[in-house]
């Protein structure tokens, strides 16, 4: 007999300072047994460790509000309304900090053993004197924006201060660190200049690669287990041929469909022609829209006499830049845009100041 999937419960709440998080909220963050939490709160209370399982936290996923495909959406499967408030004590917080007794050791005969090594952070170096403050899990406390620790010029990222995390953002955290030691050094010399560049592609020119879609991900290949020793690289890395078809799955993300609706002429074709579902023309009665925001629209409607509203609906994470809406638009309404945004360190305006 076939059971239904257990779905994620859409819990309300933040579980420490009782923030809202609706369904749609970027800033919910959950560990495997659904523990809810606003980013702050795992960020700068928690330091990425929950309270109540001790595992860590990923992004909540963000359950459609649209039934796309299957009545797999918030209609059909509400978000919870049960609110679980239960604050954290971070000192109490501070008890899954494992410690470790070297006299405490058992021998077990196997036949076989995996290794699976668990690594922490050694801050026996550390002395009061450096004035560097740990978090109550044994971490470095830091700023998390700027990674600034609280010693004057010293910084810290990755495990050390947010605990296990993945190697992106280990590299994102040591970007950060750069630029915040930049800062630091060169006081108000220098300030971060953004420059955004917005390049329309023509729909003729515009092409992915020819089953880009279909292809599926493929781990790199790695060494044979009898040759895994000391300290051996594992994977050995992709050929040309597997590199090149695993590059061609690459959904080019500073590439997205703009609409213009002035152009539109409501055809819907590019609905049509959608092989993901992620376009939408729908009734702006349909709309769940603040009242003053749906009377401002319909202001700006009445110049065009008494006709119907329609909006344009996209689930951008259902897009993978085929195009295809582009091709099939009669009246360039729908085109493809590239976005690409450069930052560098810059002279401050009022020039370099003295240190």
């Amino acid at each position: 007999m076939e059971t239904e999937p257990a779905l994620l419960e859409l819990r309300p709440t933040c579980e420490n300072c009782n923030k809202e998080l609706p369904a749609d909220s970027l800033e919910a963050r959950i560990c495997t047994y659904e523990c809810t939490f606003c980013a702050p709160c795992v960020d700068n209370v928690l330091e990425n460790v929950c309270p109540n399982c001790g595992g860590g936290f990923v992004p909540r996923p963000v359950r459609p509000s649209i039934n796309w495909n299957g009545d797999n959406f918030l209609g059909h499967d509400p978000a919870s309304t049960t609110i679980k408030h239960r604050p954290i004590d971070p000192a109490l917080h501070g008890r899954f900090a494992p410690s470790y007794d070297d006299e405490d050791v058992e021998t077990i005969p196997a036949d076989a053993c995996v290794l699976a090594i668990g690594q922490r952070a050694d801050l026996d170096f550390l002395q009061p004197a450096d004035g560097v403050a740990l978090t109550p899990g044994g971490g470095v406390r830091v700023d998390p924006e700027t990674l600034a620790t609280s010693a004057p010029g010293v910084f810290a990222g990755g495990d050390v201060a947010f605990g296990p995390r993945n190697l992106i953002e280990a590299v994102a955290n040591g970007k950060r660190a750069a630029r915040s030691i930049h800062s630091f050094l060169s006081r108000e010399a220098a300030e971060i200049e953004s420059h955004l560049e917005i390049e329309k592609i023509a729909t003729s020119r515009y092409r992915m690669i020819a089953g880009f879609e279909v292809l599926d991900r493929e781990a790199p290949p790695t060494l044979d287990l009898a040759r895994r020793t000391g300290i051996s690289e594992v994977e050995t890395g992709y050929g040309e041929d597997e590199a090149r078809r695993q590059a061609a799955r690459c959904l080019v993300c500073h590439v997205q469909t703009i609409y213009d609706p002035e152009k539109c002429v409501l055809c819907s074709r590019c609905v049509d022609v959608c092989p993901e579902f992620c376009l939408s023309l729908v009734p702006i009665e349909d709309l769940d829209l603040p009242e003053e925001e749906r009377r401002h629209l319909a202001e700006r409607a009445e110049a065009f006499g008494e006709v119907p509203l329609s909006a344009m609906v996209k689930d951008d994470e259902r897009c993978i830049r085929c195009g295809l809406c582009a091709l099939r638009c009669p009246t360039d309404a729908m085109t493809m845009e590239r976005f690409s945004i450069t930052e560098r360190f810059a002279a401050a305006a009022s020039g370099r100041s003295d240190r």
